[in-house]
């Protein structure tokens, strides 16, 4: 089954291990990231699960269910300095696999941030929200572009 992905990415004047370690300080993300709160219950690798808190203007017909959505979720890939995802939703109906992809470039790192929704109500639910999605996911590269760079 093929998905409907998000995708954005930005170019941040601060090499991967400065951008992983701002991207990985759950504890601190309330500082910048005003979108997502990441709670787990254990270690950053592989199979931890948690709780995500998305904080995301909806559209009216979404706005009950996931103005303030809290998705179990776990952690699917954590490759050090390079790649963070989780995954969440219910199987088969949505699960949404959302990522951050580390590169190393000449002025520092390129985030490719993506997010990856599957299942039968993918489709409607990236077509009524993408609009709301997008500038939000643009907000957060720029925050998290900012507390990287900050001295």
């Amino acid at each position: 089954m093929s998905g409907h992905t998000l995708y954005t990415e930005i170019e941040i004047a601060a090499p991967p291990p400065r951008v992983w370690e701002v991207l990985t300080d759950l504890e601190r993300w309330s500082e910048w990231n005003h979108l997502l709160t990441l709670e787990l219950r254990g270690p950053l690798q592989e199979a931890t699960q948690g709780r995500l808190t998305l904080s995301l203007p909806m559209p009216p017909l979404l706005r009950p269910p996931l103005e303030r959505a809290r998705i179990p979720v776990r952690l699917v890939t954590v490759r050090r300095e390079r790649e963070l995802a989780w995954q969440g939703g219910i199987p088969r109906v949505m699960v949404g696999c959302h990522g951050f992809r580390l590169e190393p470039t000449s002025i520092g790192t390129r985030v490719v941030h993506t997010e990856t929704f599957r299942g039968l109500l993918a489709g409607l639910f990236v077509r009524l929200a993408e609009q709301q999605m997008y500038p939000q996911y643009r907000k957060l590269n720029e925050a998290l572009r900012t507390a990287c760079e900050r001295d």
